[in-house]
């Protein structure tokens, strides 16, 4: 398969009847400059303290910069596979048990499924109660000085 194409051909009008010929190049040599992006756009991961919603976003405008297109059935089975690989260890781990196919799952339901694993394991914010102490709850009430207790069972 030739990278580039033919310079002799295109030097003549002769040789390309009805563009045919010329269109099956112009054809060939796309698909293997877009094969050899594809290598790119699988070695993208998400960045220490990036959001899965940037890391969408910024793999998402690198896969429209080099030209694929997300109606594109292999083009957006290569994104989706892309952004699984490309997220932080547990939110993979945690798309791939949740749906094993994910290659052929829009990279919007796989998005969704990431940010609730993000969401899930994002720290829990304090309370005015400390959460280092268990909060004790007694089946009895005190009764006060002087008052008479209920003998209720």
């Amino acid at each position: 398969m030739s990278r580039h194409l033919n310079a002799d051909l295109l030097t003549s009008d002769t040789d390309y009847p009805s563009g045919v010929t010329f269109c099956s190049q112009v054809k060939e040599w796309a698909k293997d400059k877009l094969a050899d992006q594809a290598a790119g756009i699988t070695d993208v991961i998400q960045e220490k303290g990036e959001s899965v919603e940037r890391f969408h976003a910024r793999l998402f405008q690198m896969f429209t910069d080099l030209g694929f297109d997300r109606t594109d059935k292999i083009h957006s089975q290569m994104l989706s596979g892309a952004f699984v690989q490309g997220v932080k260890d547990y939110i993979r781990k945690g798309i791939i048990a949740a749906r094993p196919e994910y290659k052929v799952v829009s990279l919007d339901t796989l998005l969704l499924v990431a940010r609730g694993l993000e969401s899930a394991q994002a720290p829990k914010k304090q309370t005015s109660v400390s959460s280092s102490a268990p909060l004790m709850v007694s089946r009895f009430t005190p009764v006060p000085r002087g008052a008479q207790a209920c003998t209720c069972p």
